[in-house]
């Protein structure tokens, strides 16, 4: 975000915690991937004390996993990794452009460094 010349500060902490605490509003809060990790009353907790810390207009930004309803972790992971081995593909060892494939031809034919989202 400094490339935009918007002041970002990002912080690392207990997501309940932060949230309740006094302090800095924020015209923006990320939380990224890391809801999933309480259970639900944390999760009400959190999203009941996180307005308190940003600032009047500010936005809330959620990025995480998400079940379908009814559906067990177990067909959750089964569907997750399905959609990584079609959907994503590796960028190849010294070509940070090119793409090289689904992980599973990647993986049949000696795996995948770094990887590349599409679709």
């Amino acid at each position: 975000m400094a490339g935009w010349g918007v002041p970002c500060h990002w912080l690392q902490d207990d997501l309940l915690h932060w949230a309740g605490q006094p302090g800095e509003r924020f015209s923006v809060i990320s939380c990224l991937f890391g809801l999933h990790h309480l259970d639900d009353p944390d999760k009400q907790r959190f999203l009941e004390r996180v307005g308190g810390r940003l600032a009047e207009g500010g936005l809330l930004l959620i990025g995480d996993v998400f079940r379908e309803p009814g559906e067990d972790r177990q067909a959750y992971v089964q569907r997750y990794v399905r959609r990584i081995r079609q959907q994503w593909t590796s960028l190849g060892a010294g070509s940070a452009g090119s793409r090289g494939g689904s992980l599973d031809e990647q993986r049949r034919s000696g795996g995948a460094r770094r990887l590349h989202r599409h679709g």
